[in-house]
C-alpha cells in the first residue's frame, strides 16, 4: 500500500534513490560573555581625556628626541667632529735631536748626527699585532733575503719586529738599527724591488773628539720610572732620551726635549693608512763650556802616561789619578780629567755597556771601556 506525498516532498524519479532526510537543528544555548564593554564610554569625557594624555607623552617624547637630535647635529657638531677627526689620526712620538756641546773656542765636543736605519712594512710582510704579528710566507722569503743582505738572523728581524710593534704600533719597526752606507744604497737603488722597506735616519749623539771629557760630558739613557715622577721630566714619554749623568743630565733642559709628536692616518679597524706626518723641529740651543778641548787632551794624555810611569816605577797599586786645570785669572775651568774612565762613544752605541755603567752596583772596572 502506498501512502501519499505530503505537501511540498520532492517526489524522486523512477529509478533515482530518495533524497537524505533533514534533521533538525538542535537548540543551542547563548553564551553569556564574563565582561561587557560599555559602548557609551568611548565617547565620554574621561576617554577623550585619557586620549589626549596619551597623546601629550607622545608629543613630548618627540620633542624631547627632536632637540636632543637638534643638539647633536647643531651645537654638539665642532666637539664630535674633532672627536671623528682624533679617531682618523692616532699620535706617535718620534725621538728629537739634541743641541750641541763646545769648548770655549767653539769645538764640537758633542752633536748631533743621522744614523741610518732600515724600517719596514708589517702589513706587506705578515698579519696580526704586537707580538701576535707573525710574517707570511712571502713576507719571510722577503725578510730571509734582507738578513742575508745585512749578515743576521732571520728570526732576530722577526722578534724586532714584534718588539717594536708592541711597543709603537702605529710607527714603522726598525729592523736594522745601524746600516753600513753600501748596504743603505744597495737597498735605495733597488726601492722599485723593495717597496716594503724603506732607508730612514734617526738622530743620534757624535762626539766629534773621541772619548775626549768623557768624565764630565756624561752619558745619555732612556727616562724611567723614577725620572718620569719628576717636575723637570715634566712632558716626557718612557722611551725618551734625557741626560743621565754629567753635563748632559745637568743642562739637559737646555740641550734636550721630549719626544716630538707625529701624527699617522689609521682606518676604523686602527690599521696605519698613510705615511707619518711629523712637526717641525724646534730649533736647537748649543751650550759651551770654558773647558779647552786641546788642553783637556793633553792632560788626559798626562795623567795615563804619569800612572804608567808610577807602575814602572815600582809602585804597581797605582791605579789612578785625576786633574783639574783652573784659569787663575776668573776660575773658569780650562781641563777637567780622571783615568780610568769610561768611552762615551761606546756607550753610544752599546746599549749593554751602557747598561753596565749607568748600574750603580756595578764595580770601578766597569769604567774602562771595552
Amino acid at each position: 500500500m502506498t501512502l501519499p506525498a505530503a505537501p511540498g516532498a520532492v517526489t524522486p524519479a523512477p529509478g533515482h534513490p530518495p533524497p537524505p532526510a533533514r534533521l533538525p537543528a538542535p537548540a543551542l544555548e547563548r553564551v553569556r560573555p564574563l565582561s561587557v564593554v560599555d559602548r557609551g564610554f568611548a565617547g565620554s569625557a574621561a576617554f577623550l581625556r585619557r586620549a589626549s594624555l596619551l597623546g601629550l607623552i607622545v608629543a613630548i617624547g618627540f620633542a624631547v628626541l627632536g632637540v636632543r637630535l637638534w643638539s647633536l647635529q647643531i651645537l654638539g657638531s665642532p666637539v664630535y667632529s674633532r672627536a671623528a677627526k682624533a679617531q682618523a689620526w692616532q699620535v706617535v712620538r718620534v725621538p728629537t735631536a739634541r743641541g750641541s756641546i763646545v769648548d770655549r773656542a767653539g769645538r764640537p765636543l758633542a752633536d748631533t748626527d743621522g744614523r741610518l736605519v732600515v724600517t719596514v712594512d708589517p702589513r706587506a710582510l705578515g698579519r696580526g699585532t704586537g707580538a701576535r704579528w707573525r710574517p707570511s710566507a712571502q713576507g719571510r722569503a722577503r725578510l730571509a733575503r734582507l738578513a742575508e743582505l745585512a749578515g743576521v738572523p732571520l728570526r732576530l728581524l722577526v722578534d724586532r719586529i714584534q718588539r717594536e710593534l708592541a711597543r709603537s704600533p702605529y710607527t714603522a719597526p726598525v729592523v736594522l738599527p745601524r746600516v753600513s752606507r753600501w748596504l743603505a744604497f744597495y737597498l735605495e737603488e733597488r726601492g722599485r724591488e723593495l717597496p716594503w722597506l724603506r732607508i730612514a735616519a734617526v738622530p743620534e749623539r757624535r762626539y766629534a773628539q773621541g772619548s775626549l771629557g768623557a768624565s764630565f760630558l756624561g752619558l745619555l739613557g732612556e727616562i724611567g720610572p723614577a725620572e718620569l715622577r719628576q717636575p723637570r721630566y715634566r712632558g716626557y714619554r718612557m722611551g725618551d732620551v734625557i741626560g743621565r749623568s754629567g753635563v748632559e743630565a745637568t743642562y739637559d733642559r737646555v740641550l734636550g726635549a721630549p719626544s716630538r709628536r707625529a701624527r699617522v692616518r689609521v682606518d676604523a679597524l686602527g690599521r696605519p693608512r698613510g705615511p707619518l706626518r711629523v712637526a717641525g723641529p724646534r730649533p736647537l740651543r748649543s751650550l759651551q763650556l770654558t773647558v779647552d778641548a786641546r788642553l783637556q787632551r793633553a792632560v788626559e794624555r798626562a795623567l795615563a802616561r804619569g800612572v804608567e810611569s808610577a807602575r814602572a816605577g815600582g809602585h804597581p797599586d797605582a791605579s789612578g789619578g785625576a786633574a783639574v786645570v783652573l784659569d787663575p785669572r776668573d776660575g773658569a775651568i780650562l781641563a777637567l780629567a780622571s783615568y780610568p774612565s769610561f768611552n762615551q762613544v761606546a756607550a753610544a752605541r752599546d746599549r749593554r755597556y751602557l747598561a753596565r755603567l749607568l748600574d750603580q752596583r756595578a764595580g770601578r772596572a766597569e769604567l774602562i771601556a771595552p
